[in-house]
């Protein structure tokens, strides 16, 4: 991929993008726009312009009112929080902090326009691996942004408020989209299935999957593992697992990426 000299200045230097920022955005590596900034002769921010940058992104959100009004956007930020996705604390820099560590690019900017659409400012860096793990070598996509708005009502919301909160189809079919992107897993012979050690969240999972006429059981628990909590399952064979698919359209973990 060739990307010219004005186009990589203005995302640079105009748009105050950093060069994880923009290889994200372009599909390369830190490295090869690194290559790219030298080849043009752009200039690099210093360290202290770096540092003053980071804290103007980092403390932009404060002053952005997040929107919680119902949305597809603002359901799936819910599901995707519930389960990859994590809320946090620094208490004593009064940071609010809302976060997804994912090894797909795909996942990680589904997850960075929802949080950009409801009105946060998120920011993406890729961390790459330096030792093997259960996924390999791939690098880990780490979305992060700052709201305290959204931390405290997400934090507030009971199974039961839950329940209501993701009434409207359009909440429903945002958050089944990205509880399924983070805990759903689809097999090669065409099966869905749905995991969490939470029974109760997995059987308001089964409530809105049958306001979609979609109707499952939820099982367990199982153990697999003695250091593992008892795991719940919602299955489903192809049949329901293509109409689920066709209504919820996941960036990842579809028909696609099976065939």
């Amino acid at each position: 991929m060739k990307i010219d000299r004005e186009k990589l200045e203005k995302m640079y230097w105009k748009e105050e993008k950093s060069m994880c920022d923009i290889a994200l955005e372009l599909g390369v590596s830190t490295a090869t726009i690194y290559m790219w900034m030298r080849k043009f002769q752009i200039p690099i921010r210093t360290r202290n312009e770096s540092l003053r940058l980071a804290w103007k992104k980092k403390r932009k959100p404060y002053v952005i009112d997040v929107n919680l009004s119902p949305s597809e956007e603002l359901g799936y930020v819910i599901g995707v929080l519930l389960g990859d996705g994590c809320l946090f604390t620094r208490r004593r820099k009064g940071d609010y902090i809302i976060r997804l560590d994912v090894t797909s690019r795909a996942f990680a900017l589904s997850f960075f326009e929802a949080l950009r659409k409801i009105g946060l400012n998120p920011s993406v860096k890729v961390k790459k691996k330096h030792h093997r793990t259960h996924f390999g070598n791939k690098p880990t996509y780490i979305v992060t942004a700052y709201s305290k708005k959204l931390y405290t009502w997400v934090r507030s919301l009971s199974l039961n408020q839950l329940r209501e909160t993701l009434e409207k189809r359009e909440m429903t079919i945002g958050f089944l989209r990205g509880f399924y992107e983070s805990d759903g897993s689809l097999k090669n012979r065409g099966d869905l299935a749905f995991s969490n050690s939470n029974r109760e969240l997995l059987e308001l999972v089964a409530y809105l999957l049958s306001k979609l006429g979609i109707n499952v059981n939820v099982t367990g628990p199982y153990i697999w593992s003695s250091n593992r909590k008892p795991m719940y399952l919602i299955q489903m064979g192809e049949t329901k697992a293509r109409k689920l698919l066709e209504i919820i359209q996941p960036c990842i973990k579809n028909y696609k990426t099976i065939v």
